[in-house]
């Protein structure tokens, strides 16, 4: 719906008239193929991934291996596979979803709240939280596109949490193995220079 999304995006500046637009019922489908009413912004995020390919694909692997359960999202932007995991999601589930940039960090509250809204009994927690490495970084804002972060010169940047070392003396590889010991395959979805994308699914 090229008007809706036209609408937006000379409206979004405008707090009052935006908050409207966000707030009015859109016909959207989700894992199950069938249709149902959600809020504006959730549906425009669901028309984002779609309309392109190699995000629908991404969104879709992760959505087939998902049977409920907790989430974390590392890097949630504005919040899509909050809504996407959500509508699979079980009564009781936490959806937590992970965002240090402060500039994105103010749409995915908004999204995780119409998300609650919508899918009651789940709880949706959005963190301002830098996760890396452990060293400092900085963001840059591509347009139209997803924050990126780079390592920052010495004595600038925001400082990383390691969330791969918030488990005393595990190291990732320890977790690959485990894993690849209780029988789940690794499936790569994407790989760039800065980061690889991967599936764990347990094998049939």
């Amino acid at each position: 719906m090229p008007l809706a999304s036209a609408v937006y995006q000379r409206v979004r500046g405008q707090p009052v008239l935006a908050a409207l637009l966000e707030s009015v019922p859109m016909r959207v489908r989700l894992y199950d193929g069938r249709p149902q009413m959600l809020p504006f912004r959730l549906w425009r995020l669901a028309h984002i991934w779609k309309a392109r390919p190699e995000l629908r694909a991404e969104s879709e692997a992760a959505l087939a291996a998902y049977c409920g359960g907790d989430v974390v999202d590392i890097g949630a932007f504005e919040g899509w596979y909050s809504v996407l995991l959500g509508s699979k999601s079980r009564p009781g589930d936490t959806l937590l979803s992970i965002e240090p940039d402060a500039a994105a960090f103010p749409e995915l509250q908004a999204t995780l709240a119409a998300a609650a809204r919508a899918f009651s009994g789940r709880t949706f927690q959005p963190v301002q939280l830098p996760a890396g490495n452990g060293h400092p970084v900085v963001p840059s804002r591509p347009p139209g596109g997803h924050p990126q972060f780079a390592a920052a010169a010495e004595g600038d940047g925001t400082s990383t949490i390691a969330v791969d070392d918030r488990p005393p003396g595990v190291h990732p590889a320890d977790v690959e193995e485990l894993l690849q010991r209780n029988g789940y395959t690794v499936r790569v979805l994407e790989e760039s220079d800065v980061d690889v994308r991967q599936l764990w699914t347990a094998r049939e």
